[in-house]
């Protein structure tokens, strides 16, 4: 190619890798350096790096879903229960 006319590299469907914010997020750039990295077109040290922080992000993003998943979990435990309740008796 020609000077001026280089390639950029984007992330599958285009767009830009400026926002991760889903755990697919980071999963689909964690492919893309791989497939970059293959493929001669990202320095295998930047690669590594970035894959290692894009590990780091995935697995904080997972944590804080499980949190946000056990903390209703504990708020719906905790609420008193509204339902009428049948109550049976015996004589």
């Amino acid at each position: 190619m020609a000077s001026g006319q280089q390639k950029k590299d984007h992330p599958p469907r285009g767009g830009t890798w400026t926002k991760l914010e889903s755990a697919g997020d980071v999963r689909r750039f964690l492919r893309w350096l791989i497939l970059q990295t293959k493929a001669d077109k990202l320095d295998v040290k930047k690669a590594g790096v970035m894959g290692q922080l894009g590990l780091y992000l995935l697995k904080s993003l997972e944590t804080s879903d499980l949190e946000a998943r056990l903390a209703a979990i504990e708020k719906t435990l905790n609420e008193p229960d509204e339902s009428p309740r049948n109550s049976v008796t015996t004589d």
